[in-house]
C-alpha cells in the first residue's frame, strides 16, 4: 500500500519533501520548507514578467490621445465590497443571475439598464451613467449625487461632459469604409445631433457582416469537436494553493434552487 502510495504524482512529492538530505537534520530541513514560498506566492511571482510585459505593451497605446492605463486585478476583498454594494442597491441580487433572461429577477437593475438616461448598450459598447436630474430615484439609490461641478471651461460645460455617453463611431461620408476620427465625430454630433437610434445605425453588426457570420459558424463548428466546449464553460474557481484560475464545464446549466435546465 505504501509503494502504491509513493508510485503516485502525490506521494512521490510528499515523499521529497519528507526527505532529509544527508548532513542536515530534522529541525534543520523543516525550517528549509518552512522558508519555501507557497504556491500561490510562487504562481504570483512567475505571472509578473509576463504581466509586466502586457503592461509595457499596453502603455504604448492611447485612445483619443491619452495613454492607456493598466490597474491589478480585483482582490476577492474588494470584488466581495462591490456584491454588497450591489445588494445595497437592488435587494433581490444574487451573483448567480448570470444571464439576461434572469436579469428579471432583480427589477431595480432591470430598470436601471432599461433606462435610456443611465445605461446604453450596443454591440460594442456597455456605458453606466448618473442621469442628473432632480428627484431621480435611480440616482437616489446609488448613494451620491453629481460631484461634478456645472461650470462653463471655455466653450465645454464641465458637468454635460463627464455625464455624457462615449461618441459613437460616424461613417466618413468621403470615404464610406472608414470612420471619421474621434476629433471629427465629436464636431459631427455636435453640428447635426443625430439620435441615438441613427448612431446605432453605424455601428457594424456582426450578425448582418457575412465574413464575420462564417467566422462564427467555424469556430462553432471547430468547437463541437471537443468534449470541454466554450459554452459549456458554467463558471471560473480558483486554485486553493496556487491561486491560477481554472473553468469548470456541465452539459447543463445547473441552478442553485431549480436544478439542471
Amino acid at each position: 500500500m505504501i509503494s502504491n502510495k509513493l508510485s503516485s504524482p502525490s506521494g512521490k512529492f510528499f515523499h521529497h519533501l519528507t526527505h532529509v538530505p544527508s548532513g542536515t537534520t530534522i529541525i534543520e530541513h523543516l525550517n528549509e520548507l518552512k522558508s519555501r514560498r507557497s504556491a500561490a506566492e510562487l504562481f504570483i511571482s512567475a505571472m509578473e514578467y509576463p504581466k509586466k510585459q502586457l503592461e509595457n505593451r499596453t502603455r504604448l497605446g492611447s485612445i483619443d490621445g491619452r495613454s492607456i492605463g493598466v490597474i491589478p486585478w480585483a482582490t476577492a476583498a474588494q470584488v466581495l465590497n462591490l456584491h454588497e454594494k450591489i445588494r445595497s442597491f437592488d435587494s433581490k441580487y444574487s451573483p448567480d443571475f448570470r444571464n439576461k433572461n434572469q436579469l428579471r429577477k432583480m427589477p431595480i437593475i432591470s430598470e436601471f439598464f432599461d433606462s435610456p438616461d443611465h445605461c446604453r448598450v450596443t454591440e460594442f459598447t456597455l456605458e453606466f451613467r448618473l442621469c442628473g436630474k432632480n428627484g431621480c430615484h435611480l440616482c437616489q439609490l446609488v448613494g451620491r449625487s453629481i460631484r461634478t461641478p456645472d461650470v462653463d471651461i471655455g466653450k465645454m460645460n464641465l458637468r454635460e461632459e463627464v455625464l455624457r455617453f462615449i461618441d459613437l463611431t460616424i461613417p466618413n461620408p468621403t470615404d464610406r469604409d472608414h470612420y471619421l476620427s474621434p476629433k471629427e465625430t465629436r464636431r459631427h454630433i455636435n453640428k447635426q445631433s443625430p439620435s441615438q437610434e441613427m448612431l446605432r445605425s453605424f455601428i457594424p453588426n456582426p450578425k448582418l457582416n457575412s465574413t464575420e457570420a462564417k467566422i462564427t459558424a467555424s469556430a462553432k463548428t471547430h468547437d463541437k469537436m471537443f468534449d470541454f466546449r466554450a459554452s459549456k464553460v458554467r463558471g471560473i474557481m480558483y486554485c486553493n494553493s496556487c491561486l491560477a484560475p481554472r473553468c469548470f464545464y456541465s452539459d447543463h446549466c445547473v441552478r442553485s434552487q431549480e436544478g439542471p435546465t
